[in-house]
């Protein structure tokens, strides 16, 4: 499934529906519970949304890895000169995979770590809060 239609079928308007935007905002209270801080009800919200989106973006890169082994393999299964040598082509083969298992991990990561990015960061004025 594309990335664009996954995103397109997820929940969004189950979390940004009035009422939850409203419940959110009004539960969320600060340091001081007498004061509403809406800061802290939208980075909830911006949470749930990342956190839908982290499944769509992972299967991105478990299909771009699987796109690029088959590019590899064909490429490699192309070549008429490395047919008559076996162990060399197993070799590049098993070599490719390798890198491509790092290569694998590196954007795994990255996209793992920008769709829970924004929850890890402080809220509006709740930096300020701290000084």
């Amino acid at each position: 499934m594309k990335l664009k239609e996954s995103i397109y079928k997820l929940p969004f308007d189950k979390i940004l529906t009035l009422k939850n935007v409203r419940n959110t905002i009004n539960e969320a209270d600060g340091y001081q519970p007498h004061i509403i801080a809406p800061e802290a009800g939208y980075r909830r919200l911006i949470e749930d949304g990342l956190t839908l989106l982290r499944d769509p973006a992972t299967r991105a890169v478990e299909q771009t890895h699987q796109i690029l082994k088959s590019i590899v393999t064909a490429a490699i299964n192309e070549v008429q000169q490395l047919q008559r040598f076996v162990n060399l082509k197993s070799e590049i083969l098993a070599h490719a995979a390798g890198e491509l298992f790092t290569g694998h991990a590196i954007p795994q990561i990255q996209t793992l770590a920008a769709a829970g990015w924004q929850g890890g960061l402080p809220a509006g004025s709740q930096s300020f809060r701290h000084c």
